[in-house]
């Protein structure tokens, strides 16, 4: 288990699919959709069951989103992984450091500022981006868990207005720098002004 796994994962997701997709391409356009669909699902639902956060409550949202896409929908890693030259947690540590981050959210204070939140946001995403629970889908879940963090203490974060190559930099950057992460947050947070926090 502590090994990596020998298997490409763009191969190993074409065999590992519901949709019977012959190439990557149809994968991500089928994939996408299925995606989507769900997510119009719990937006109109809300996402009151995903607080208090919890390994579980991440869990069910990744088995909503993706229950149509793979058979591991839900399931916590069990293959080590990378991107490039980023080396995701190790499998065997997964669960203790979600754990430990889970318990620095709840112990979270107030924040006073959209700097503030953006300085928190970032961290949260960032260790959440490394630890990268799930086979695939982890930026789509995190994304959703972020912007119900920010949700939870008065801010709306608009992921929409963010431009993809940008993003991708910040994220890839935030493995040793939060800085352009940070920055991106700072542009695309406002005060929600209908929350009591």
């Amino acid at each position: 288990m502590g090994k990596y796994n020998p298997e490409n994962q763009d191969a190993y997701l074409l065999k590992h699919n519901f949709f019977g997709a012959t190439s990557y391409d149809e994968l991500e356009q089928l994939e996408a959709v299925a995606f989507s669909i769900r997510a119009s699902q719990l937006e109109s639902k809300g996402f009151v069951w995903l607080h208090p956060l919890s390994i579980d409550t991440l869990k069910r949202l990744h088995y909503f989103l993706f229950q149509d896409a793979y058979p591991f929908a839900g399931k916590i890693r069990d293959v080590q992984l990378m991107k490039g030259q980023t080396r995701f947690c190790q499998v065997e540590f997964i669960e203790s450091n979600l754990y430990e981050l889970i318990l620095q959210l709840q112990g979270e204070s107030v924040w006073k500022s959209i700097e503030q939140a953006s300085e928190r946001l970032a961290y949260y995403k960032s260790e959440l981006n490394m630890i990268h629970p799930f086979r695939e889908g982890n930026g789509r879940t995190i994304r959703l868990v972020i912007r119900e963090i920010a949700r939870s203490q008065g801010y709306d974060w608009d992921f929409q207005k963010i431009d993809r190559h940008y993003y991708m930099k910040a994220m890839i950057q935030s493995v040793v720098d939060e800085s352009l992460l940070r920055k991106l947050l700072n542009e695309t947070l406002s005060k929600n002004l209908t929350s009591n926090g």
